[in-house]
């Protein structure tokens, strides 16, 4: 009876949903599904990964549109609402950001 190593695919509606936003959520946590999980976002052009409280950053070497006012205002207005416990909790949270 062997160990079971590698982490099941997430379908194309997993990862929409945002189910790879936090790495605590993989079935094993270990050096290579890390590696593979970072490497799948920073191909999507997501650079930043939760791993529980901890936000993970992959330095892209280019510009990415992810700095604007109006993301800044989205996750500002996110962590007031949160903060005050108002709001749809059903709401999908915003993704991870160093914001």
């Amino acid at each position: 009876e062997g160990v079971e190593l590698a982490n099941a695919q997430l379908s194309a509606a997993d990862i929409a949903e945002g189910s790879d936003n936090d790495m605590i959520s993989l079935p094993h946590l270990h050096e290579p599904a890390i590696l593979h999980a970072v490497s799948e976002r920073y191909f999507r052009g997501e650079i930043y990964t939760w791993t529980g409280p901890v936000l993970i950053a992959v330095n892209p070497f280019q510009r990415l549109p992810l700095y604007t006012r109006e993301i800044l205002e989205s996750y500002r207005q996110e962590g007031f609402i949160r903060s005050q416990n108002l709001g749809d909790t059903n709401a999908k949270p915003l993704g991870p950001h160093v914001y």
